[in-house]
């Protein structure tokens, strides 16, 4: 019964600390997934921006 208990108070404490530490590196991952081709979009709007204007 104990260890039921415990179980309980791990998963509260995940929902409550936001998320799960088995998933940060896949987070992580996702994360800059998005972020790295977003960024280099970003860069290559910003030389055509300029070329516009020079």
């Amino acid at each position: 019964m104990n260890a039921a208990t415990n179980t309980t108070e791990q998963a509260e404490q995940n929902v409550s600390n936001g998320i799960d530490p088995k998933l940060k590196p896949v987070m992580v991952f996702a994360w800059l997934w998005v972020a790295a081709p977003f960024t280099y979009g970003l860069w290559k709007l910003f030389e055509k921006i300029d070329a516009l204007f020079t």
